[in-house]
C-alpha cells in the first residue's frame, strides 16, 4: 500500500523538459546546458551538483566516465553513493570540458566542475538563478524549485520502468518509503494524460536525456533509453 501524501513533489512535464534543454542549447552556454541536463538525467541534488569536481566526472585522460562515485561530503546524510551518466550527460559534460579548457580553467582533479565567469565555484543560489532565468526564457507559466528536477528525474525513471526498486536505486533514497511518496502522486498528478513511455534507441519527447542506468544488487546495469 503506497504511502499518500498532501503536497506531492512538482516534476516538469515532458513537454517542459524538452524545451527548457533546447532552450538552452540554442541561446545558453555549455555550462549551464551541461548542469541541467546532469540536474534531469541523474537526479542529482542541488548541492551535490554544485559540490563536483573536475576528477569526479573526468578521467584522468579527459574522458566522461559513465559512473560517478560521488563522494560523501557532498551527499545527503554523508551517505555517498553513485550516479550513472546517460549518453546524452556524457556528451553535454565532454562539450562543458572542452569549453573550460578553450577558456582557460583549471582543469585538475580537485577543480569545480562547475564555475562561474570569476572561476569559483558556482554557489547553491547562482545555481538557483540560473534555473529561475531559463524557465523565464523557455516561456515557463509558472517557475519551478530547482529540486523539482530530482523529483522529474526519479518520475521518468518509474514510468519507463515501472520498478520501485529500480527507482529507489536510482533516487538513492535511504528510507524506501521515501521512493512511493515521489513518484506515485507525481505520476498521477503531471502524466495522467501522457501516452505511455517506451524503450526507444534515442532521447525523445517523453524524456530528453537519454539513457539512464542502475546498478541491482547482482552487479548487473539495467539500461533504459527514456
Amino acid at each position: 500500500m503506497f504511502i499518500s501524501v498532501q503536497d506531492p513533489p512538482t516534476i516538469l512535464t515532458p513537454e517542459e523538459q524538452t524545451r527548457l534543454l533546447e532552450v538552452v542549447a540554442r541561446q545558453g552556454n555549455r555550462r549551464d546546458l551541461a548542469l541541467l541536463t546532469l540536474a534531469l538525467g541523474t537526479g542529482l541534488r542541488l548541492r551535490e551538483l554544485v559540490g563536483l569536481n573536475v576528477g569526479d566526472v573526468a578521467t584522468k585522460s579527459g574522458e566522461v566516465a559513465w559512473k560517478v562515485q560521488l563522494p560523501k561530503g557532498i551527499t545527503k546524510g554523508r551517505r555517498g553513493g553513485v550516479a550513472f551518466l546517460p549518453v546524452r550527460v556524457r556528451s553535454a559534460l565532454a562539450d562543458h570540458l572542452a569549453s573550460k579548457r578553450v577558456i582557460g580553467f583549471s582543469m585538475a582533479q580537485k577543480s569545480p566542475l562547475f564555475q562561474s565567469s570569476q572561476t569559483r565555484r558556482l554557489s547553491l543560489r547562482r545555481v538557483q538563478t540560473i534555473f529561475v532565468h531559463w524557465q523565464r526564457v523557455a516561456g515557463f507559466e509558472r517557475p519551478y524549485h530547482f529540486h523539482a528536477l530530482r523529483h522529474t528525474a526519479i518520475t521518468n525513471v518509474y514510468r519507463a520502468t515501472k520498478d520501485l526498486f529500480l527507482t529507489q536505486r536510482f533516487a538513492r533514497h535511504a528510507n524506501p518509503s521515501r521512493t512511493p511518496i515521489r513518484v506515485t502522486r507525481s505520476c498521477t498528478l503531471r502524466f495522467a494524460r501522457s501516452s505511455r513511455l517506451a524503450v526507444a534507441p534515442a532521447p525523445g519527447p517523453t524524456c530528453p536525456v537519454g539513457a539512464v542506468a542502475v546498478a541491482r544488487p547482482t552487479n548487473c546495469l539495467a539500461l533504459w533509453r527514456l
